[in-house]
């Protein structure tokens, strides 16, 4: 045994080594010196215990390993340098003689580090993959809300655009002054076109208009303005036409605040 300890070939040797007698450190060559940061260190004076591990269960684990109640051919555990480092190390023993160990050290640390930041790096993956599987979920969620919302509004689209039609459907038989023919169609589900007609004994009157815009607004607005000459056409058959257009101006303008118009064509 003093012949390892004295042999400058282990003193080089780049594979960490150590003799261990009992609790005891009785030899070390440089590379483990270098490691574990005993350089100029007396070390009959230290324990092994106190100077290489970190928490008791390390220690137990080491200790279990040198009496054969670990039948592995090696063990990782961590160890605190002199310097305060944590160092992760795999450990092979050999007998050398009873309660003598000659302990080969390999350094693990930055590979641990390495395997760690991995880690960290796939936790992180599965972290955000799986907000994303959450956020997939809630859109698909949305989507089928909107998909909902969506065929509400176009069933009451549908609703509103056959009452609209039914609102101009217009029978031109009743009419007997001219030959008379026409069909109702707006270019949208809803639309702001409009035409209204009437025939009196003596005269025959028409209008035909196209509020701006398409949907909605336009389509109630198309509705109203009817309204409105329908009324002029049955109280005021007779009344000048342009007095008639100023008085359905000021029904819609009342009705509408003046954010829209209409375009017509008024005959007699």
């Amino acid at each position: 045994m003093a012949d390892l300890e004295q042999s400058a070939l282990w003193q080089r040797s780049p594979v960490p080594q150590l003799v261990l007698d009992g609790e005891q450190i009785r030899a070390a060559n440089n590379a483990c010196l270098e490691l574990l940061g005993l350089d100029g260190a007396t070390l009959e004076e230290l324990d092994w215990r106190e100077l290489l591990f970190t928490a008791g269960n390390q220690r137990y684990r080491f200790y279990s390993y040198l009496t054969d109640e670990y039948t592995r051919p090696s063990i990782d555990i961590r160890f605190r340098n002199t310097d305060g480092a944590v160092l992760y190390l795999r450990v092979e023993k050999r007998s050398i003689g009873a309660d003598r160990f000659l302990i080969a050290l390999t350094n693990l640390t930055e590979v641990k580090e390495d395997s760690e930041a991995l880690q960290a790096g796939y936790d992180e993956f599965v972290r955000v993959t799986m907000e994303l599987e959450t956020a997939l979920k809630t859109i698909e969620k949305q989507n089928q809300l909107l998909e909902k919302q969506q065929e509400k509004l176009q069933n009451e689209l549908s609703l509103a655009r056959n009452i609209q039609n039914r609102v101009f459907n217009h029978d031109f038989s009743r009419i007997r002054m001219l030959n008379v023919a026409g069909f109702y169609e707006a270019m949208a589900n809803l639309g702001g076109d409009m035409w209204q007609f009437e025939e009196t004994d003596h005269s025959f009157l028409a209008v035909i208009g196209d509020v701006m815009g398409h949907g909605v607004a336009a389509s109630l607005i198309s509705i109203a303005a009817k309204t409105f000459f329908q009324k002029q056409f049955e109280t005021h058959p007779d009344e000048d036409l342009g007095k008639m257009c100023s008085t359905v101006n000021e029904e819609l303008l009342s009705l509408t605040g003046g954010s829209s118009y209409i375009t017509i064509a008024l005959v007699r």
